[in-house]
């Protein structure tokens, strides 16, 4: 293993980037809890009935914040006798640590404050627990790749000889990755238009319903102001208009959605498992081990047919907790990759030869 410029046997911080991201953090919530009170305030509330809400909010955040300052300065791991280490704490101090063996995958993430700063957010995912998943939200880039690749560099040390994952272990920098498959933006706009519209539509009302549902909270009554709406003969050319603006705002949505969370997106095959890297503003790096993936599966719907889209997704072993996570999809994806992918896992798998029945009518 190539020797690293990092001393990972003595205390190690965060990089001061997760203070921003603490700082980050808390702006995001804030804006959250606060914005039913400014659409109050513009639709002319009384500043006296949600004053004392809106103050109490903003102490709350504050010092929520102070003590993740605080806390950042007492957090620090290290790596000693086989495990990775985290202390942190202030008042009630904490210690967790996790073996070697038990650590599965170390994947990163990286939004635009990450490369601005270059940083990465660093998953370790254990096996068998719900709680000690490790998560650091700002390592500089190259602490990071050092401390994956030390980990699961040592990680064969720690397990019995006779563990058939420990040809896994090794450095993942030395690994040569084959691409199966990468996509463009026009061919994720494409895939896009494919999507489940109805998704998207549901977006649009539940945003409108979550607006309405925290003005009532707040004592707005929001029916008394649609009083004030002048009445509209609801012809056949104003549905028509409505349902046409709904469904192109649908389509946006999900051309949108698809492009920002599969942005650049590579679908990469190694000796031992694959590899996705995607995203717009946060690019996430996961990888999946052969070992690991219970089973695969895939999908499609009328629009993608027409064009041979098909969804696949990658199933793999994992705790309760972070089975959601766990589960990898890839769009965009035609049969000749979903083909390499069944032969790589199961073997030569002749699908012309399965006979397939369809769902008896009755039991509709």
């Amino acid at each position: 293993m190539k020797k690293s410029e990092f001393d990972f046997t003595v205390p190690n911080r965060q990089s001061y980037v997760a203070i921003l991201m603490i700082l980050f953090k808390t702006v995001n919530v804030l804006f959250r809890q606060l914005l039913p009170f400014v659409i109050v305030v513009l639709l002319g509330g009384s500043k006296s009935k949600t004053s004392y809400i809106f103050y109490t909010i903003i102490a709350i955040a504050v010092l929520s914040m102070i003590y993740s300052v605080i806390n950042f300065f007492k957090t620090f791991f290290i790596i000693q006798d086989g495990e990775l280490v985290l202390h942190t704490g202030i008042f009630n101090k904490k210690k967790m640590s996790i073996p070697f063996a038990k650590i599965q995958t170390i994947n990163f993430e990286q939004n635009i404050i990450h490369k601005f700063f270059s940083v990465l957010r660093l998953k370790v995912d254990t096996a068998g627990s719900e709680k000690n998943e490790f998560e650091f939200h700002a390592l500089q880039t190259d602490k990071a790749y050092a401390l994956r690749d030390l980990v699961m560099a040592e990680k064969k040390a720690y397990l019995p000889s006779d563990d058939t994952s420990v040809s896994d272990v090794n450095e993942d920098s030395t690994i040569v990755y084959k691409p199966i498959m990468s996509l463009s933006t026009n061919e994720l706009l494409k895939v896009g238009i494919t999507e489940n519209h109805l998704k998207s539509g549901g977006l649009i009302f539940l945003f409108f319903f979550w607006i309405y549902q925290n003005l009532q909270e707040v004592g707005v009554n929001v029916d008394e102001y649609s009083e004030e709406i002048p009445d509209v003969e609801l012809g056949f050319s104003f549905v028509a208009f409505i349902l046409a603006m709904f469904l192109i705002i649908s389509i946006l949505i999900s051309m949108v959605r698809t492009v920002v969370q599969h942005y650049d997106l590579q679908f990469l095959r190694s000796t031992r498992g694959f590899k996705v890297i995607s995203g717009l503003f946060t690019k996430k790096e996961i990888s999946a081990f052969d070992h690991k993936i219970q089973h695969i599966s895939w999908s499609d719907n009328l629009l993608k047919r027409m064009v041979g889209f098909k969804n696949l997704y990658l199933n793999q072993a994992s705790s309760a907790e972070l089975t959601s996570k766990q589960n990898i999809n890839i769009p965009g994806c035609n049969m000749s990759h979903i083909t390499e992918v069944v032969h790589t896992l199961f073997g030569k798998v002749n699908f012309e030869n399965f006979l397939m029945h369809k769902i008896d009518i009755r039991y509709f």
